[in-house]
Formats: structure tokens, sequence, C-alpha cells
């Protein structure tokens, strides 16, 4: 065999692993997939009341100022993702994604009221814990990476709690709560980088914003007296996902 033809060999050899290793890391971006993800969530909420007072069976009403509030409700948080991406023609690609995010953000107010000689405590406690998203996709690909930009439907569990209660004898307690599945908007970015044609690293910034909503006040008088509360989250989060 002569060395031209051996070199040709060699050349179309080459070119063919060449061109096999550039497909694999160029994947088609279209199909499902699904993986995990975590991170941190950076969550406020905050709670607004008009002045008002608390029921006292056995004494004055304690006058409750204007409340103006903060709770600090972030976490780490972990969780699943999975979708679906449609190829429009290079380079856009247009997807489907849902997720399910664990969490457990709480902070707590406490507030000593003094009154005629007698002592009262008020708790309130604020708690954000499961999260998850249903949103669009769009996303242009250059080579290995794709960018996106993301907005759709998110979901948020919630819980309020508070206590009133007479420190000093008689002593008496009330207490009101909220438990309740919050529904508000999420935008967002991120971009993807596909190790290889299944397996593809994301990084994600996400905002979500719950709007305002009531909350029961402990023993507020006129009976029906609520606060109002407002919830929002930002949570960068990193993840590997599976493409099918």
């Amino acid at each position: 065999m002569s060395k031209k033809l051996l070199s040709g060999l060699a050349a179309l050899t080459l070119l063919d692993i060449s061109a096999s290793t550039a497909q694999a890391q160029v994947p088609d971006w279209s199909g499902a997939y699904i993986g995990v993800h975590g991170g941190y969530r950076w969550s406020d909420g905050s709670l607004t009341t008009g002045t008002y007072t608390l029921n006292n069976p056995v004494d004055i009403d304690p006058v409750i100022p204007a409340r103006n509030e903060t709770y600090d409700l972030g976490s780490g948080i972990f969780g699943l993702h999975g979708g679906y991406n449609v190829r429009l023609g290079a380079p856009w690609i247009v997807g489907l994604e849902g997720d399910f995010t664990w969490g457990n953000g709480e902070d707590s107010r406490t507030r000593t009221i003094s009154l005629d000689g007698a002592a009262y405590t008020l708790n309130s406690r604020a708690e954000l814990s499961w999260q998850g998203t249903i949103r669009a996709r769009l996303g242009v690909t250059s080579g290995a990476w794709l960018f996106y930009a993301t907005a759709g439907v998110a979901f948020a569990d919630f819980e309020w709690r508070e206590t009133y209660a007479r420190t000093t004898a008689p002593t008496f307690s009330f207490s009101a709560a909220k438990s309740d599945t919050l529904t508000g908007y999420t935008v967002g970015a991120g971009a993807e980088l596909a190790l290889s044609r299944n397996w593809i690293v994301r990084g994600e910034y996400l905002y979500e914003d719950f709007g305002s909503f009531n909350v029961p006040l402990a023993a507020a008088l006129p009976v029906g007296t609520q606060g109002s509360f407002d919830v929002d989250a930002h949570k960068l989060r990193l993840g590997i996902s599976y493409k099918f």
C-alpha cells in the first residue's frame, strides 16, 4: 500500500473522529430532560396593619400602633426540574419547564406590652417552605451553550401564626393562623452548558412575586381586623440535567 494511500486513509480517519467529537459536543437541544438543582433563596415578607386593639377579657384592652414589620424568609433550597425543548430553527429554542423546590425559611417577631401592672406578649411567625414553577423558556444556542429567558407562574407554601397572651395572673391566650398555597408570577434568565449529548449543567436566576394577601391577627378588635402581608423571592440555582 502506497504512502499516499496510507496518508489519505489516516486523514479521513482523523476527520471522522473530529466530526464525531464535534457532533457529541454540540447537542441537539430539542427533546425532554430531567434534573436536580440547588442554591439559595432570598425572600422578604412584609406585614402592614393599621392601629387596632387587643381583646382583654379581664382588664383594659391594649392598643397596638400601626405595624410595619419585615420577616426574613431566606433559606437554602434543593429541588427537581424537568421540561421539553423544541428547536424553532437555528439558533432559537423554545421550551416548557416545571420545577419543585424544597426550602424552609422562617422568622418571628415578639412584642412585650405593659399595661396597668400587667404584662402581655404578642408573638408573630411567618414561614415559607416549598415552591414550584411552570415556565416558558426562549433561548438561543451557541455551540455547546444555551442562553435563555424564562417566565411563568409560581407557587409557594406559606404559613402564618400569631399568639397573644397575658403573662401575669389571671393569664389567658389567643391565637390565629393561616396556611395557604400562594400563586404569583416568576421571571428570570439562565445559561446551560452541554458536557456531552446527554449531560447538561446550568446556572439560573429567578424572581418570584406573590403579591399581597390578608393574614389574621390574634384577638384583634374590631373582630375581623386583618393585616396585609407581601412576599417576594430571589433565587440563584445551579443544576445538572439529563437529556433523553
